[in-house]
């Protein structure tokens, strides 16, 4: 139990971390950097000695369906990134060049509202969390379970400030784009 107390303390004091270092201009480049201790825990928790669900077939049946969903979302988000040109690497040469290390052009950065970015605004967000659902249940981790809900809190705090940053990017079309759709669930249209 002790050892649950401890990794709690730090992921609190990671989101912390995050959150500070996200509001600092001075630092702000390794926003991303800060939340690699988080990851590690996240996906270490699991086989740390803990309380366990029954080992019941349907446990690990709902687990491996949340799985295959959440990487599913994963993709088709990435997939939606890659129609407008921008991939993992062209984010990361951004990175890059902001330190000087790359001189290209300047890649352009567009907003992506089509495919399930015109539902949600941050889907692969959705997709980590209804996988980190089925990861935890598929080794039937209680206290993983219980950390769900900080799961959610985190995402909500890091989609907040991607979204800020989209804002001062993409100004009018942003807030409008806000406007119509969800962030981590879709809106629901009134009559």
């Amino acid at each position: 139990m002790l050892i649950w107390i401890i990794l709690s303390f730090l992921l609190c004091l990671n989101i912390l971390i995050m959150w500070r270092i996200s509001i600092s201009k001075k630092f702000k480049h390794i926003t991303r950097l800060s939340a690699a201790p988080m990851g590690i825990i996240i996906f270490i928790s699991p086989f740390i000695v803990q309380p366990r669900l029954p080992n019941i077939v349907i446990f690990e049946i709902i687990a491996l369906i949340l799985i295959f969903i959440g990487i599913v979302l994963i993709i088709l988000a990435l997939m939606e990134f890659r129609k407008f040109g921008i991939t993992i690497k062209v984010i990361f040469r951004k990175e890059f060049r902001k330190k000087n290390v790359i001189s290209e052009q300047e890649i352009h950065r567009k907003l992506v509202t089509t495919g399930l970015y015109a539902v949600i605004r941050h889907p692969q967000m959705i997709g980590f969390i209804i996988f980190y659902l089925g990861y935890s249940l598929l080794f039937l981790s209680l206290y993983c379970l219980y950390w769900f809900p900080l799961l959610i809190i985190i995402i909500s705090i890091v989609a907040s400030i991607e979204e800020k940053d989209l804002k001062k990017e993409f100004s009018q079309e942003y807030k409008n784009y806000k406007r119509k759709v969800g962030m981590l669930f879709p809106r629901v249209k009134r009559k």
